[in-house]
């Protein structure tokens, strides 16, 4: 930035001497003097080994394609649940939209991070006014981070309801216990970031920080590492939701290995979880080169936390375009359905139990609103009679039936 000197070097401006004050108290060093500037760590190489480098180009790119992607696939998610009338809009739906608006919020903080804020550079190219606005929008983002993960995590909660509505009230209690410690986590994740520092402003400005005698932080490092565990346990757990009840569901492996593959989506945000919470114990020097790592991975946790979302009401646009062809080679086999049977997952000990119904209007019914059941939709792999029952995609609205969202 014009006027301003980098990091390592003294200070140019009054606005620099002060950042540089706020960044020798916040290594604990009260006594060293600001007007010589602080330490860049790794240092400026010598004139002759000085080459100038950055990742900002291929960041930025990386964040638009991040935004787009959320847009897209939310907008189309949405557009589906309003335009078609065979989806049914719920809380999963209402939560998804502030969810997602503030998870593109997230890389559109990191862009002007890099613009601005001298992200993707050693920190030795960096001047001290990048440096504060770096430090302020790291803030801010990381305030951003935990909220829209929270807000997705309780649509997908929402969803976890849906799915098990038709399963004993004990997973219902446990679906709203699950919400609740949601909506708590994400209170205190927010309070915890915005109130980092005594007083408050410490966490964000550090030009007016650097004018204090004093101030008071949690340790940034080890509350984000707490908070991060603590969302990857929460992640396991919503995934875990779908695989159990399609573990209890009957149909071939064929079959389970399609709709594992979806749900393989939502264990690719858990591993970003992960590899975050790694990347982050490994960041030990020059943050502003080093932290894309880490900038990668939470990427990929809340990209994919948002497109898992969305996938069962973006799995119905294949559905539609095959239904037609489905239904005409599944005609021969349903001659003897006039008086249906519904078949019901009763989960008491695994076992499977007919309920009669009839069934003017088409021959497939489902097990819950999420696990669609065919009758008389037959092919070689899945046989189990006269009548074969098949789940044929999450979600599919089959028959009339609604179609609810999965995360």
């Amino acid at each position: 930035m014009v006027g301003s000197a980098y990091i390592g070097t003294p200070p140019a401006t009054n606005e620099d001497y002060w950042i540089a004050k706020y960044m020798l108290m916040s290594a604990g060093l009260y006594k060293a003097d600001p007007a010589k500037g602080t330490k860049a760590n790794p240092p400026r190489p010598a004139a002759d080994q000085y080459v100038s480098e950055t990742k900002g180009p291929g960041i930025i790119v990386g964040l638009v394609i991040c935004l787009l992607v959320m847009v897209g696939i939310t907008g189309t998610r949405l557009y589906l649940r309003i335009f078609n009338k065979r989806l049914k809009f719920g809380l999963d739906d209402v939560l998804i939209i502030p969810g997602v608006l503030l998870a593109t919020v997230y890389p559109a903080i990191q862009i002007a991070m890099v613009q601005y804020g001298g992200g993707g550079r050693h920190v030795y190219d960096v001047t001290y006014q990048e440096y504060h606005i770096f430090h302020w929008l790291s803030a801010v983002a990381q305030i951003v981070f935990f909220i829209a993960v929270g807000i997705i995590k309780m649509s997908i909660t929402a969803f976890n309801m849906r799915l098990t509505s038709r399963w004993p009230n004990n997973w219902n209690y446990a679906h709203w216990t699950f919400f609740a410690l949601l909506i708590a986590y994400t209170l205190i994740a927010f309070f915890l970031n915005v109130f980092t520092c005594v007083p408050a402003m410490a966490g964000y400005d550090a030009i007016g920080s650097g004018k204090l005698d004093s101030f008071k932080c949690m340790s940034i490092a080890h509350m984000g590492l707490i908070l991060r565990c603590i969302n990857i346990t929460m992640d396991f757990m919503l995934l875990a939701v779908p695989i159990i009840v399609l573990w209890s569901i009957q149909m071939s492996w064929i079959r389970k290995a399609r709709i594992i593959f979806a749900f393989a989506i939502g264990a690719l945000a858990c591993i970003g979880s992960v590899m975050t919470v790694i990347a982050k114990l490994r960041l030990k020097k020059d943050s502003f080169w080093n932290y894309t790592d880490l900038l990668a991975w939470t990427l990929v946790e809340i990209t994919f936390g948002v497109i898992a979302a969305s996938l069962p009401v973006l799995g119905t646009i294949m559905r539609f375009g095959g239904k037609k062809h489905s239904t005409n080679q599944s005609a021969p086999y349903s001659g003897n359905t006039g008086n249906n049977s519904r078949l019901a997952r009763k989960p008491n000990k695994g076992a499977w139990r007919d309920l009669e119904s009839k069934s003017d209007n088409d021959d497939t019914v489902a097990i819950t609103d999420e696990v669609i059941i065919s009758h008389g939709d037959r092919d070689d792999t899945d046989s189990y009679g006269s009548h074969s029952a098949h789940v044929m995609h999450p979600m599919t609205p089959v028959g009339g039936r609604g179609d609810m969202n999965r995360y």
